[in-house]
């Protein structure tokens, strides 16, 4: 039985912990936060009111063209599925999102994601006017919700692929894609299932830059450590 002192080490412990996870990835976590209240508004302003708000955020075509920087900012802080969808971020956010951000860095992290959230968007859009305009798709998918944070998720999942020894990669991809495949059938089985796709091959393509980055520097510091040795000689 754990007595009183030894339950409090262990809280205080947590705690620390705790702490420390959210001061190495303050943007992830911040993000889930905003996340959560957003998903506590909607619930309390009800379906028909909550809705309304999630299609004025949403970055669709019709938004786009209305105001495009307010509405690729406003959809990446709302949740078109509720708590079942913020359950999952819950889970994703700790495990993928907060160890890229200590490893890269805040700023990388928040530009990695800022570009998988507007690229992909952007790319979507422009592929809905094209089979609207084609007559391949109804019009009413220009007003159709587009929000969340799937697409600058998948991007930043992707650049770990980068980030981990070269033996893990392929069972890594294969995982990624089993969970992109998943969620794009419970959430959302509709046109944000080939932003999926697309965030994937964004983040992939910033990995291959990132690999770069890293062989360069490993590069020079191999260089420096062998030309130590001559320049002290000499």
């Amino acid at each position: 039985m754990v007595g009183p002192r030894r339950y409090e080490i262990m809280v205080a412990g947590a705690v620390r912990h705790v702490r420390r996870q959210i001061a190495g990835a303050p943007a992830t976590f911040c993000y889930l936060a905003v996340l959560c209240a957003t998903t506590a508004v909607l619930a309390w302003m009800g379906h028909k009111s909550g809705s309304g708000i999630v299609l004025y955020a949403s970055s669709n075509l019709r938004r786009l063209t209305a105001d495009p920087s307010q509405a690729l900012f406003s959809s990446a802080f709302w949740l078109a599925s509720g708590f079942r969808e913020l359950a999952m971020w819950g889970l994703m956010f700790p495990l993928v999102l907060a160890p890229v951000e200590r490893r890269l860095g805040t700023r990388r992290t928040i530009g990695t994601f800022a570009l998988g959230h507007i690229g992909a968007t952007l790319i979507v859009q422009g592929m809905v006017a094209g089979a609207i305009w084609l007559r391949l798709a109804a019009a009413r998918w220009e007003d159709m919700p587009d929000v969340g944070a799937s697409y600058g998720f998948i991007t930043v999942a992707a650049v770990v692929f980068a980030l981990i020894p070269g033996r893990w990669r392929a069972v890594y991809l294969a995982g990624l894609l089993g969970w992109i495949v998943a969620i794009s059938h419970v959430f959302a089985p509709d046109f944000t299932t080939i932003g999926h796709g697309i965030a994937l091959l964004l983040g992939l393509w910033a990995a291959r830059g990132l690999r770069r980055h890293r062989e360069t520097i490993v590069r020079v510091v191999e260089e420096t450590l062998a030309e130590a040795p001559a320049t002290a000689a000499a």
